[in-house]
């Protein structure tokens, strides 16, 4: 199915951003255009087809992330001022417990926005060089390399120090995050834990896991996490696995984590190294599988 086709005066795309009920296309000339009943409608722009969304006079739109709940239908664009050149974030859409990241209004959060607004930022020198958009939290880094976050802080995934049930409404520094002194280069917020990497005070890329839960995503063994009462004083950790390799690129994922590693050579070499049932040695990628009681592999 043809979702593009000679729309805006045949501008090209340069992002893209999609979620579980509808996408979001940002153009070269600074367009927003979407494709999705369920957003469009709550944006006043009812459609069934791939339309441009109306943006606040005189902005253009740079770049665009999406809230994954299809519940609550939710995006976040980077709009430049035509005459200042400077950008904001955006937000619209629906969401739970803060996600929009307006701010609240008679001490309740704002649930729902049907245009683009700024977020509810105490300081208009803040901008935001990165967000990761969860399906009801946020993890910004700033042009500083400080972190923020608001939404539901589920698990400490946002590394607070507590669950606030109602969420939280706005963007908020990670003070606990930021005071490691370290600088942050890229954030990925999921369900429950976050992942994020760092420049520490030497120079040197650490990856760190942020939430409470016991699942293995953390990366950390569970005899090093230490009982539920410390880690909710500390919510987050390195992972040591990674201390001595560089890291190209991670994702955070429901209750899993991938990381992709750089390094000389084959990927292999130092790092798959198995004792297969029958006692050889072998080692690179390799596929197992188990048949009763036995474990196979295919190499």
């Amino acid at each position: 199915m043809k979702i593009w086709e000679e729309k805006a005066d045949e501008q090209q795309i340069v992002g893209i951003a999609t979620s579980h009920s509808f996408t979001l296309f940002v153009t070269e000339k600074g367009q927003l255009w979407a494709r999705g009943e369920s957003f469009l409608e709550m944006l006043d722009q009812a459609s069934k087809e791939t339309v441009q969304v109306k943006l606040p006079a005189g902005q253009l739109c740079r770049r665009a992330w999406v809230g994954k709940a299809s519940a609550s239908p939710c995006a976040f664009v980077e709009l430049e001022d035509e005459s200042t050149g400077k950008k904001c974030i955006y937000s619209a859409g629906r969401s739970e417990y803060g996600l929009l990241g307006q701010g609240s209004v008679e001490g309740t959060e704002v649930k729902e926005s049907r245009e683009f607004k700024k977020l509810a930022l105490e300081s208009e020198d803040v901008q935001f060089d990165s967000l990761s958009v969860s399906n009801s939290a946020v993890m910004a880094i700033d042009s500083k390399g400080q972190l923020w976050g608001w939404g539901h802080n589920e698990s400490q995934r946002l590394g607070l120090p507590e669950v606030a049930e109602k969420g939280v409404a706005k963007p908020t520094e990670l003070a606990q995050l930021n005071n490691l002194k370290f600088k942050a280069k890229k954030a990925e917020c999921s369900n429950v834990h976050s992942l994020v990497l760092f420049e520490d005070l030497k120079g040197k890329d650490v990856l760190y896991s942020v939430g409470t839960s016991g699942f293995k995503h953390l990366g950390v063994p569970e005899d090093q996490l230490g009982d539920a009462e410390k880690r909710k004083v500390t919510p987050f950790r390195e992972i040591p696995t990674f201390s001595d390799r560089k890291v190209a690129d991670f994702a955070a994922g429901d209750r899993c984590s991938l990381v992709i590693l750089q390094c000389d050579g084959s990927p292999a070499e130092q790092l798959y190294n198995h004792v297969l049932p029958e006692g050889k040695k072998a080692q690179g990628l390799l596929h197992f599988y188990k048949k009763g009681d036995v474990w196979h592999f295919i190499p």
